[in-house]
C-alpha cells in the first residue's frame, strides 16, 4: 500500500513540476497547481496537487486534470486514526470565457485509498469512484485562481469542495 501511494506522489509530482507556463495561454499546453480541498463525506480538509494538460479539439477547450488529494488523518480514539488519499484523472470542458473569467464543467473517474492504524496495525481498502461537477477560475497575473465542488460516486459518495491556483513555472 505505501508503495502504490509513493509512486503515484512521485508520478504525480513528476507530472506537475515540469517547467510550463499557464495552460490557458495560447502557447502552452502544460500547466500546475495546488490547492485545499474539504470533502463532506470525511468531514476533513486536504491538501491537492494538480497538472494540468490543455487538449484543442475542434473549438472546445478541454483540460485534462489528473489530481492527487491527501485528507488529513481523522484521529478516531482508541490509538486509531484513518487517512484517505484520492488520485482522480479529470476532464475540464471550459464552455464560458470571459474578460479573465473561465467556467468548467468537469467528469472523470478515480480511486481512493483509505488506511486505517490501529495501534501498530495498518489495513487498506481502495474504491474506485466517479467525479461529476463544475468550477470558476479567474486568470491572474501569475497564473490563476479556482474554486470548484464535484460529487464524487464512490462506496462513500461525498461532496469536494476545492480552492487552489494555477502557476507559471
Amino acid at each position: 500500500m505505501k508503495k502504490c501511494a509513493v509512486l503515484l506522489l512521485f508520478g504525480l509530482a513528476s507530472f506537475v513540476l515540469m517547467p510550463s507556463p499557464h495552460c490557458i495561454a495560447k502557447d502552452s499546453k502544460f500547466s500546475a497547481g495546488g490547492g485545499f480541498a474539504y470533502g463532506t463525506g470525511l468531514s476533513n480538509f486536504g491538501l491537492e496537487l494538480r497538472g494540468y494538460y490543455e487538449l484543442d479539439i475542434k473549438e472546445a477547450l478541454i483540460l485534462i486534470v489528473p489530481d492527487l488529494v491527501y485528507y488529513f488523518g481523522e484521529d478516531t480514539g482508541f490509538e486509531s486514526c484513518v487517512n484517505w488519499l484520492t488520485f482522480d484523472v479529470m476532464g475540464h470542458w471550459i464552455f464560458e470565457q470571459s474578460e479573465g473569467w473561465y467556467l468548467y464543467a468537469l467528469a472523470g473517474p478515480g480511486f481512493t485509498v483509505v488506511t486505517t492504524t490501529v495501534g501498530d496495525h495498518s489495513r487498506g481498502n481502495t474504491n474506485i469512484n466517479f467525479n461529476v461537477g463544475a468550477g470558476l477560475e479567474r486568470e491572474m497575473d501569475f497564473g490563476g485562481l479556482f474554486g470548484e465542488f464535484r460529487f464524487v460516486a464512490s462506496s462513500s459518495n461525498q461532496l469536494v469542495f476545492s480552492v487552489g491556483g494555477r502557476f507559471q513555472l
